[in-house]
């Protein structure tokens, strides 16, 4: 029994120097990958047609940026606009569309959550007066 026991602890132990040792192989071989990469990188972004287009997708996403800024302002500017009270010849609608459609989903939207919350609020907390349906119920019964 004292050499199973001892034949375990010497397997146990070369497993765990094993496991080190591929652990350091590994992480070595992961630094060489990343050391190259980063060469690459470096190799790539000298010349000048990288730098071009890095500089093209910087003015790209600075333009989507502030177009994700500027479109929600334009609608609300759009639907709080007044109308004019003189009346012109040929209406220019730029936004009328646009303006239709956001008023159409926020109505729907809001009348959808204002539903939802009073069935889920008349369900958390009943009311202690009887509905007449229920009453009706009741005194047939």
């Amino acid at each position: 029994m004292a050499d199973s026991v001892k034949t375990f602890l010497q397997d146990l132990a070369r497993g765990i120097k094993d496991s080190i040792w591929g652990i350091c192989t590994i992480s070595k071989l992961d630094a060489r990958i990343q050391q190259k990469r980063e060469e690459q990188r470096r190799r790539r972004a000298s010349s000048v047609l990288a730098q071009r287009r890095a500089q093209s997708i910087e003015r790209k996403q600075e333009s989507g940026c502030l177009f994700s800024i500027l479109f929600p302002l334009f609608i609300i500017s759009a639907n709080e606009a007044k109308t004019p009270g003189k009346a012109y010849l040929f209406q220019l609608r730029l936004f009328s569309l646009v303006v239709f459609l956001s008023n159409r989903l926020f109505h729907k939207t809001v009348y959808l959550q204002s539903a939802l919350s009073s069935s889920t609020s008349a369900e958390k907390f009943p009311s202690p007066h009887p509905s007449p349906a229920k009453l009706k119920a009741t005194a047939g019964h």
